[in-house]
């Protein structure tokens, strides 16, 4: 398995895409989910990118699960990150896999996506444990549509604030023995647990954090209830000075770590950090 995406409900798109542009992201436009209510669009860096999407038919939404959770989700805020996906091969085996750990997935089942272009993105979801946002684990994801498509028509380009990719996730999971048999066993992710409220695992080359609450994730910025699932995205680039002359109002943490203010990017929680050598 390897990263795949990270997903930030929004609001209102329009509003998303430049209030991103201004952190110095390349927002490209993404296109309609077919079926389901919600549009997106687009911060890629290679395979792997943050997806920012937005209800624009909230009567269908509201009649999809999908779309009725982020309805609610953003009742009463202009957004926040809502999940992550993995991608993954052979669903239907996963699922048979999961099943046998006692977990209750939903799917696979297939959904799509339509271009402003008109090219179709296809593709299947998995859930370990049921249909639903902000859950601890992510969805899976198995791509019909090439690796070559979907970079030749979302081509990853640099950023003006030199984010190159993703390289953690913090995550709440109030129950770390539920967490580990969902990373562990379901989806066979490494998981060390270190008996304090916290545990670690990784998929490719994305490190993940698990805190048994958020109390605990020393994660700077925690307004606003939001409970379990995806808190923080750690993004990374080469050079946090110049860096730091692109993204407006960067709070320095512990570790090296600087915080993009909660409210320019919508509610989402993003850090950045510095990262050098093979692989950066």
């Amino acid at each position: 398995m390897r990263f795949d995406h990270a997903v930030i409900g929004v609001a209102d798109l329009d509003r998303a895409i430049a209030a991103y542009a201004a952190l110095g992201f390349v927002v490209l436009p993404g296109g309609r989910h077919t079926g389901e209510g919600t549009h997106n669009a687009i911060i890629r860096f290679g395979l792997d990118y943050l997806e920012l999407m937005a209800v624009h038919d909230p009567a269908l939404a509201r009649s999809r699960p999908f779309g009725s959770q982020l309805l609610d989700f953003l009742a009463d805020r202009d957004g926040g990150l809502i999940g992550y996906v993995v991608a993954g091969e052979d669903l239907d085996t996963l699922a048979q896999a999961m099943r046998g750990t006692g977990l209750e997935p939903t799917g696979p089942f297939a959904m799509q996506r339509e271009r402003d272009d008109g090219n179709i993105l296809r593709w299947r979801l998995l859930f370990p444990s049921g249909q639903r946002w902000r859950d601890i684990a992510p969805f899976v994801i198995e791509w019909g549509t090439g690796d070559a498509d979907r970079t030749a028509w979302d081509a990853p380009v640099p950023h003006p604030n030199g984010v190159t990719g993703v390289s953690g996730l913090v995550v709440v999971a109030p129950d770390l023995a539920r967490a580990s048999q969902i990373y562990g066993r379901a989806l066979g992710l490494p998981i060390d647990p270190d008996g304090a409220g916290r545990a670690r695992s990784a998929v490719g080359g994305v490190a993940i954090e698990l805190f048994s609450s958020a109390e605990r994730t020393g994660a700077g910025d925690r307004s606003g209830p939001i409970g379990e699932g995806l808190h923080e995205i750690v993004l990374q680039v080469n050079d946090m000075a110049a860096a730091a002359k692109v993204i407006p109002g960067l709070d320095r943490g512990a570790g090296g770590r600087y915080r993009i203010p909660p409210r320019s990017a919508l509610g989402a929680r993003l850090v950045v950090a510095e990262v050098s050598g093979p692989g950066s």
